[in-house]
């Protein structure tokens, strides 16, 4: 018992110093190397959430998920003891889900983790039950990298090409469109998003498989909602089972430049952020974000010179062209506002699918558009021909 009053006395004056000082998050790595810049890592996805590589200690390869959802690097306590991982008997860390379950978990000391080329050093982990979370996405997982592990460099996850890229640098200012602000809350990523019409806080959340999850305190209430849909679904956490349920909204959402109408969403409970965004929409885009200066890119991962200029948004069919400026590539093919795009080549655009996204990412060269005008359904022959290199990117994307 005197040896118990002594370790909590010991803890509680390190936290106490800890605090004072203001020292950084300890599941930030004090030491980072990039053996060659970029690191370019593959990028598996099962049910649509991200996996890849993670070498500890120089053991390994271990399946991590790359959850920017999840603040720290979790490892399961079936790794923590094949590794022999010193435990930190003075500090214990609280991880907390999206509704406000709270796990109390031991943490270990990590001397090196590598993804790829990469290496992280010197960082506190947690240990914690994953076999939940490795059954509902149907792999074995023996760990979660969090969104802290990369403080200190640029995170691309590049969802089209099924890659990540790991570099130093700095991202522009948030200008409102493909750049926007983000804040670091409890080390995960929160953006602006507009949700009919009225900003809200999101979590971008890669360990999300699905599109908009938005907070019950919001749904049906200061957001409107055409109608409640039948049934309902589980989401896995480390804390166990969440409820869904699932609704269509009477209006917009709006990140960025790219508008969703009357979107489906899916409904749960939440205790800070009113939203998240999940792989499902987020596969789509390469995401880049910048911790250090406080900034997401999205840049769409269907990047066709010929579309160039072309103003577009998600419909219920297509891509919807909104505005086409003047003397662009979009104007030389032969769009024009109004057209609803439904095909690149043979490939149908539909309601972006991830799969379909990969498949339309794939697409070098655009032959033909499949677009409905006027009600009529009509095809636009592409003539191959160079692009103006000065030509900006499509103001908005799908």
């Amino acid at each position: 018992m005197q040896n118990d009053k002594v370790k909590l006395k010991i803890c509680l004056l390190i936290l106490c110093a800890l605090a004072v000082a203001g020292c950084q998050s300890p599941f930030v790595p004090q030491r980072l190397e990039l053996q060659s810049e970029p690191v370019v890592v593959p990028m598996r996805l099962e049910k649509n959430v991200p996996l890849v590589e993670v070498f500890i200690n120089e053991q390994g390869p271990y399946t991590f998920l790359l959850d920017t959802g999840a603040g720290a690097v979790h490892i399961s306590a079936q790794l923590a003891d094949e590794l022999n991982l010193p435990d930190i008997w003075w500090m214990k860390y609280t991880a907390v889900t999206g509704s406000g379950k709270e796990v109390k978990c031991d943490l270990v000391h990590i001397e090196k983790l590598q993804i790829g080329s990469a290496e992280f050093g010197e960082f506190k982990a947690s240990i914690m039950d994953l076999a939940k979370v490795s059954h509902a996405i149907g792999a074995e997982l023996d760990g979660i990298v969090g969104f802290s592990l990369f403080a200190d460099c640029l995170l691309t996850m590049d969802f089209p090409k099924s890659e990540i890229i790991i570099e130093k640098g700095k991202l522009p200012k948030a200008n409102g469109l493909d750049l926007l602000p983000m804040d670091v809350r409890d080390d995960t990523p929160v953006i602006p998003v507009f949700v009919c019409a009225k900003l809200r806080r999101f979590l971008v959340d890669t360990g999300c498989n699905g599109g908009f999850d938005l907070s019950d305190r919001l749904v049906g209430k200061t957001v409107p909602i055409k109608e409640k849909l039948e049934g309902q679904s589980e989401s896995w956490t480390f804390a166990g089972p969440e409820q869904n349920w699932f609704a269509r909204l009477d209006g917009d959402i709006r990140v960025g430049s790219c508008v969703s109408a009357d979107p489906v969403v899916a409904v749960s409970s939440m205790k800070d952020n009113d939203g998240h965004l999940g792989t499902l929409w987020l596969s789509r885009f390469a995401v880049t974000f910048d911790q250090q200066h406080k900034v997401v890119r999205l840049r769409f991962g269907i990047r066709l010179p010929e579309l160039r200029g072309a103003t577009m948004r998600t419909g219920s069919e297509g891509w919807l062209v909104t505005k086409i400026k003047e003397g662009s590539s979009a104007e030389h093919v032969g769009l024009k506002v109004g057209d609803m795009i439904l095909q690149l080549n043979d490939q149908p655009v539909g309601l972006l699918r991830p799969e379909s996204v990969r498949q339309l990412a794939k697409i070098t060269q655009l032959r033909k558009l499949v677009v409905t005008r006027d009600g009529e359904r009509m095809e636009i022959e592409v003539a191959e021909k160079e692009s103006s290199a000065s030509e900006a990117a499509p103001a908005a994307s799908p």
